[in-house]
């Protein structure tokens, strides 16, 4: 398991969130509790709960893009429709503007 130096206090916004993505996976790894891995570490644990929080949240809005292929190599039907798993939906319909999708996928990620 790889060390985790120093103090999160003085280090940049995006090696912030990196400190603490190492420390929740290292405690994962570690089979400790959290109560545990906190004193082990010195970590604060408003500090704990607040990162662990923000870094889930930013995980469930993260947007993944899947290759979709159709064997007549054209779109089914008359739209498409994904649904998330938050339970958000976004139909396509035929003649859409994909220039617009970058958009609309903005959109969503925001909600």
């Amino acid at each position: 398991m790889e060390e985790i130096i120093g103090s999160q206090e003085e280090l940049p916004p995006k090696e912030k969130r990196k400190y603490w993505e190492d420390h929740f996976r290292a405690w994962e790894q570690s089979g400790l509790t959290q109560v545990e891995y906190r004193r082990q570490n010195h970590l604060k644990g408003h500090l704990w709960s607040y990162w662990r929080k923000r870094i889930q949240q930013v995980s469930d809005n993260d947007v993944t893009f899947v290759p979709l292929s159709f064997p007549s190599g054209k779109i089914p039907g008359s739209h498409i429709s994904v649904v998330t798993p938050n339970g958000y939906r976004i139909e396509i319909d035929k003649g859409f503007d994909f220039s617009k999708l970058r958009q609309l996928v903005e959109a969503v990620k925001g909600l």
